[in-house]
């Protein structure tokens, strides 16, 4: 999350039981960091978007339920 997030946003984010890692949006990149993260905990990095099942996904019929 951006180190300049409202407090608002973290703290909700935060009660519904999430990690949050906290970046510099001029400086750093938030791909890299969350690649880096994927990476090193053995985890599958899944696109918010610009992936192809992702943009497929939103636009097939009934997908939006």
């Amino acid at each position: 999350m951006p180190a300049d997030a409202p407090k608002v946003k973290l703290d909700a984010t935060l009660a519904m039981g999430a990690e949050v890692v906290k970046y510099d949006r001029d400086t750093e990149s938030r791909e890299k960091i969350a690649a880096h993260l994927a990476h090193a905990r053995g985890a599958v990095l899944v696109p918010s978007f610009d992936d192809p099942w992702i943009i497929e996904g939103q636009g097939v019929p009934g997908s939006r339920r």
